[in-house]
């Protein structure tokens, strides 16, 4: 912090606790659904749905409702908008995979004579 500005530091220290919860389930859930996808779990829709709403509840407070666009300055949108956007696209790949049949298989077993 010792870069930033006095109003800079000033909103970074005025970030209340719950949006530390929120930050938090954002990552957890990142990390669960694209585990999930990888292990074709069929909960990977869900955990990455709320996944995309924790972000997005995320960078709406931070960015908007917070003042962090005016604080940071405009160039501050970019990590916000490309966290967006890859969580989007997990969500969107786990809708695909799930239309497609792609979850909870199991190897098929073996027929033996």
């Amino acid at each position: 912090m010792e870069s930033m500005t006095e109003d800079q530091k000033a909103w970074a220290r005025s970030t209340p606790d719950w949006i530390y919860f929120v930050f938090g389930l954002a990552v957890s859930t990142g990390v669960a659904g694209s585990v999930s996808l990888f292990m074709r779990k069929s909960w990977t829709l869900a955990v990455n749905a709320t996944c995309l709403l924790a972000v997005i509840v995320q960078m709406v407070y931070t960015m908007i409702i917070a003042g962090g666009l005016q604080v940071m300055g405009p160039s501050a949108a970019s990590m916000p908008t490309l966290v967006i956007v890859i969580a989007a696209a997990l969500l969107w790949f786990s809708w695909f995979a799930k239309s497609r049949s792609w979850f909870g298989q199991v190897n098929p077993t073996v027929e033996r004579e």
